[in-house]
């Protein structure tokens, strides 16, 4: 069941002028694999009520809503899988309505090794996901594009495509505190 206080909030934000909201719901799984992944029954069917409730502000200028799907060892080839359920479950739905990467590992911020997906079907899946979504000048279209196009690189030698700054930075605040 969604919380109806979080709806007011988004709304209360919105009325007062915010410029820009993007709201991302976490995808893991195509309907009980999503359950699964997240441990949690019910849980795909909360999302797909949750993204329902937020169409009421999808003409609102500067709000977007999307399903974010990260690819892990956990949903590893079910990327397809996934968007078809959900356009199945929610009429009008597209992949231009998914924001989809990989998962990171970081033994030091992340403590979550051996998450991440190792084969080639992750690659074509996203290259299929990407012939489906199709083109788009939007600014987020743009940068998922950038995006998947570095990610072959990145599977194939485990290297990130864009160096690291954190350390130029003045100040940083690490997660643990």
């Amino acid at each position: 069941e969604l919380n109806a206080g979080w709806v007011d909030q988004l709304r209360t934000a919105l009325d007062r002028g915010v410029p820009r909201l993007l709201v991302t719901l976490s995808l893991d799984g195509a309907g009980e694999e999503h359950d699964e992944v997240r441990r949690i029954k019910g849980a795909y069917g909360r999302v797909v009520a949750t993204w329902k409730a937020l169409q009421e502000f999808r003409a609102r200028p500067g709000f977007g809503v999307f399903f974010g799907v990260t690819l892990s060892k956990f949903n590893q080839g079910s990327l397809l899988n996934i968007v078809d359920r959900v356009r199945k479950d929610v009429p009008g739905v597209s992949e231009r309505d998914f924001h989809v990467n990989l998962a990171q590992e970081s033994a030091h911020y992340y403590q979550n090794i051996g998450i991440q997906p190792a084969d080639d079907a992750v690659l074509k899946d996203m290259e299929e996901f990407q012939r489906r979504r199709g083109s788009s000048l939007h600014p987020v279209g743009l940068l998922e594009k950038m995006y998947q196009k570095r990610l072959r690189g990145f599977v194939e030698s485990g290297r990130s495509p864009v160096p690291c700054r954190a350390h130029s930075a003045r100040w940083a605040r690490l997660p643990s505190g």
